[in-house]
């Protein structure tokens, strides 16, 4: 419901506007249970970060003012400091920051990028179309 209502609002399909879906989607849910009127889904952009390599981002956060218009270090601690937050649980929370902190101290890649060879051997192609186990 919450990517549908993001994209038919205008809002983007990010984070930011499935928070806010879903959200959105709550709220109605429970309104029209209570047989109250449901308003129109309303996107409010609360800025962009985005990650562009190891200990560097950018971000875009109009409420932080020149604080929230920052690159590299500063921007990659925001970014990292938001997705953090956002995590339900403080068990979640430590686990992610301990994984992230284990991938930063030893160079590792896996838990950021996608690369090298599949983990699954290919599903092989029988008569008819139907894949093979």
């Amino acid at each position: 419901v919450a990517v549908h209502a993001n994209a038919e609002a205008g809002g983007p399909d990010v984070a930011q506007g499935g928070i806010q879906g879903g959200t959105y989607a709550a709220r109605a849910i429970r309104r029209r249970l209570s047989g109250r009127t449901v308003p129109p889904f309303r996107y409010s952009n609360h800025g962009d970060v985005a990650v562009i390599g190891r200990g560097a981002a950018v971000t875009d956060i109009p409420w932080l003012g020149p604080l929230g218009r920052q690159s590299g270090f500063l921007a990659w601690l925001l970014w990292a400091g938001i997705h953090i937050y956002y995590l339900s649980g403080w068990v979640n929370r430590v686990v992610v920051l301990a994984r992230w902190a284990s991938s930063f101290l030893t160079h590792s890649r896996a838990s950021a990028l996608i690369t090298g060879e599949p983990h699954l051997p290919p599903i092989k192609e029988t008569r008819g179309g139907r894949a093979a186990a």
